[in-house]
């Protein structure tokens, strides 16, 4: 510490918990006084002579420190971690860079021209006030050098206003351009999450960011190369764009986990963005389809019905289900249950899973089937194949798809997996 101090070395501490040492706590009160001429930091007992260049920084890994407040007071804390907006934004300039390098051009230059233009600014603005100082009050207004350089400020404010302006309508453009790939942005961001979640599962499943975007714009190169598959519209691009990493990304880590683990990975993608393949890329799109249905057969008008249902169901309903299949809820104190109209097969906790499962909105009812309709849901339950047979009445009809393993998670939990 002494000699960081005093030569002015960078002072780097690794790893720190939410308490910091004692050491440096007089670092972070950074209590100073000047003897002649020379600036101490007291440190304890004892006085250094601080080097202007001096600096310290503490690391830690712990995503959401929860330092003492003095600590945030006497630091400036840094989040480097990776947030889905900003992952987006970069996902976006590497695509760009590989399919359409000048526009990711114009974008740096409008970023860099607008931080030229600040700059300007504030050098007009700092000699402006240098000289007012300069400049006695009597004096001000036959001071001709301050007129002149207050003529050639206002001059050179125009030509900026100018600029800014024609690279405000540049940035706008560009940023319009950009929103046409913003699904794909969006998409691999929300992926990226997904398998770095995977290290919950077994600590050696590290997908680093950086091989992840290098294998990205791998992908982009070769897709790119294949210029008769990848001449089509920009609709179409993004979606070869969208399936083509999606596959990639599953190979790519299925192939570095344990052949135990990759189901779930697979299950683990597939709900991340099955929400946003309901939605759809464009806002109402279900809206529309329905609308142009209107004007073809019959069966066209149901497939709309069924992708505005869908939709729906992904909106309202599947964040609830998917939270029921990670973590099941506690039931209520049995003697507020019906009674379980056959204990003989249906075991208390299947029965406190089927009352709670009935407080989900496509499940209402499910609890009354199960006391009318006995022997069609033990038929069912003691199917080999349970995944594969329909449902008892008419619950196959209300249940499906994701829904499904709710109900094969309460009944038969040893055919999850095969569903």
């Amino acid at each position: 510490i002494q000699r960081c101090v005093t030569q002015g070395l960078p002072l780097m501490v690794q790893n720190i918990g939410e308490e910091l040492d004692d050491a440096l706590e007089p670092l972070l009160l950074n209590v100073r006084k000047v003897v002649g001429g020379r600036t101490l930091l007291m440190y304890g007992e004892d006085a250094m002579e601080i080097h202007p260049n001096f600096r310290m920084y503490l690391f830690t890994r712990n995503s959401k420190p929860r330092f003492a407040p003095p600590v945030f007071n006497q630091t400036t804390v840094i989040d480097f971690s990776v947030r889905q907006k900003g992952l987006e934004e970069q996902i976006l300039s590497v695509l760009l860079r590989v399919l359409d390098e000048k526009l990711e051009n114009q974008r740096i230059e409008c970023i860099r021209t607008k931080a030229d233009c600040d700059d300007i600014r504030q050098k007009l603005e700092n000699e402006i006030l240098g000289m007012l100082q300069e400049t006695s009050s009597a004096s001000l207004v036959d001071s001709q050098p301050l007129i002149n350089t207050l003529q050639q400020t206002r001059e050179k404010e125009e030509e900026v206003k100018e600029i800014l302006n024609v690279n405000a309508n540049n940035a706008k453009k560009n940023r319009l351009a950009r929103e046409n790939y913003q699904q794909i942005g969006y998409i691999v961001s929300l992926l990226y999450f997904a398998v770095s979640g995977m290290e919950k599962i077994d600590p050696v499943y590290q997908f680093p960011l950086e091989r992840f975007l290098k294998d990205f714009e791998t992908l982009l190169a070769k897709l790119k190369e294949n210029k008769a598959d990848f001449a089509d519209s920009l609709p179409e691009k993004v979606r070869k764009i969208d399936q083509a990493f999606r596959r990639k990304l599953y190979k790519n880590c299925s192939a570095a986990m344990f052949e135990k683990d990759r189901l779930l990975l697979g299950f683990v993608m597939a709900t991340t963005v099955a929400p946003f393949d309901a939605r759809g890329p464009e806002t109402g799109r279900a809206e529309e389809t329905k609308k142009k249905a209107l004007l073809a057969p019959m069966k066209s008008l149901e497939n709309a019905e069924l992708e505005t249902g869908r939709r729906r169901y992904f909106e309202e309903d599947f964040a609830a289900e998917f939270d029921f299949f990670v973590r099941p809820k506690a039931a209520p104190a049995r003697e507020q249950q019906e009674s379980n109209p056959e204990p003989g097969w249906i075991s208390p906790d299947t029965w406190d899973m089927i009352c709670e499962l009935n407080r989900l909105p496509n499940f209402q009812g499910l609890q009354g089937s199960f006391m009318h309709n006995t022997k069609e849901w033990r038929r069912y339950f003691t199917s080999a194949h349970p995944e594969t047979e329909p449902l008892p009445s008419d619950w196959s009809q209300k249940i499906r798809d994701f829904s499904l393993l709710l109900v094969i998670r309460a009944l038969r939990p040893d055919r999850l997996i095969f569903a």
